[in-house]
């Protein structure tokens, strides 16, 4: 902060060109004198409310600011960037409301435009998706103004809103559009390459994904973060088990249980890799710890829910498989959501006797599996309805059905992306 000092020696001048005391500005302020002591220092943030009193105050609506104190900003700017980057959010997060105050001290637009591209990094670092969303909000009125390197925050961060609601399709797009735009901005976000590997692994495109965690991985093994290489792990757990590499998928997870934040995920892949290999003893405790973790996370409680239903299901016990879909329902009974729809999915594919629960999975259920991208799902509900005709003797719609399962998974095993950057 040290670049930033003279702003704060502005401040101060501006004050004493008011002919205003320290006193004077507590008084008008609402704080103690040695508060205001501290703020003319750069001891003290500036916060919420605090921000619009000192500029109603001193009226610094607007000052104009030279070229170098635009640099200096801009240079702060880019250091609060890198700390949210490299996780080190403690210090993200200090910097934060001294940045506002300067951001809106300057009356720059491009800063203000930055600051809170920036914002949207930091509000998806702490997971706090409101102030996210709000952000997103604002920069959708101001993109006539973006920059190349704008429009890169910009799409990351559209990216990231769709990912959260599980629109995978959509969300690759965008991540799709900012890593077009980091050949010519060169930016340095390897949060890109990790939420672009997401997608993939949501979407079933293993062998793509595990080559962008694997890019990832090289990059962090040589700039250290545990939040990074945390992700990394889980996300090679669970390719490594979808292509049936249960050793390495278990191992990874296992070492994976020693960061508390991420402990149901792995718990989840424990769980799901065991009913792999047949041991349903084991994937029953494991997915149980899963829904223990998650017990205070209604939206991760009810997608563990729909896994533990999914896994009771394929062993026979459909009873059970019903009562813990009917719990995942009332969390979300609608198929608006990613939960809603794998939930009545599954509860309709197991009672593929009603003609209704046919015509909702093959007319609704499937085709909303496959636009949000989760083809992987699809292709499974796909033989289910093929394995139902084929029961009733209607061989030919079985066969169109069979042949929609393969090309997905040609596709998958193939890598050929159905999702285009434009």
């Amino acid at each position: 902060m040290a670049r930033m000092n003279v702003q704060l020696e502005k401040i101060v001048k501006i004050r004493e060109a008011k002919k205003l005391s320290q006193v004077a500005v507590s008084k008008l302020m609402g704080y103690a004198v040695s508060q205001i002591c501290q703020i003319e220092r750069g001891e003290r943030p500036f916060t919420g409310k605090s921000l619009e009193r000192f500029k109603d105050v001193l009226g610094l609506q607007g000052v104009p600011i030279s070229n170098d104190e635009v640099l200096a900003f801009e240079l702060e700017l880019h250091k609060w960037k890198d700390s949210i980057l490299a996780g080190d959010i403690d210090n993200a997060t200090e910097r934060q409301s001294f940045l506002k105050f300067c951001v809106q001290w300057s009356y720059e637009p491009s800063l203000s435009i930055l600051y809170e591209l920036y914002n949207t990094v930091y509000y998806r670092f702490i997971n706090d998706m409101e102030n996210f969303n709000k952000t997103l909000s604002l920069l959708s009125d101001k993109t006539n103004d973006f920059s190349q390197e704008h429009y890169y925050w910009y799409h990351s961060a559209l990216g990231y809103h769709a990912l959260v609601d599980g629109q995978y399709q959509k969300a690759l797009k965008e991540f799709f559009k900012a890593e077009l735009l980091d050949n010519s901005v060169k930016v340095t976000d390897e949060s890109l390459r990790i939420n672009i590997a997401q997608c993939l692994t949501h979407m079933g495109y293993t062998y793509i994904a595990i080559d962008y965690l694997e890019k990832a991985k090289h990059y962090t093994a040589e700039k250290f973060n545990n939040v990074y290489n945390t992700l990394i792990q889980l996300l090679l757990a669970v390719n490594f088990r979808n292509i049936d590499k249960i050793e390495p998928s278990l191992t990874l997870s296992k070492c994976g249980l020693r960061d508390k934040k991420e402990q149901g995920a792995f718990y989840l892949n424990m769980a799901e890799s065991y009913n792999k290999i047949g041991d349903f003893d084991k994937a029953i405790e494991h997915v149980d710890k899963a829904l223990d973790y998650y017990k205070n996370n209604e939206s991760e409680h009810a997608y563990v829910l729909y896994r533990k239903a999914n896994i009771l299901a394929s062993i026979g016990r459909t009873d059970e498989s019903h009562m813990y879909l009917s719990e995942g329902l009332r969390i979300f009974p609608s198929d608006d959501t990613r939960c809603g729809l794998l939930l009545n999915t599954l509860k309709h594919s197991m009672q593929l006797h009603d003609a209704e629960s046919v015509r909702y999975v093959m007319k609704t259920a499937v085709p909303k599996l496959e636009a949000r991208g989760l083809y992987l799902e699809a292709m499974e509900h796909y033989e289910k309805l093929s394995k139902h005709y084929e029961g009733i003797s209607t061989y030919k719609r079985s066969l169109v059905l069979t042949k929609r399962a393969f090309e997905i998974h040609q596709k998958l095993t193939k890598g050929v992306l159905t999702v285009t950057p434009s």
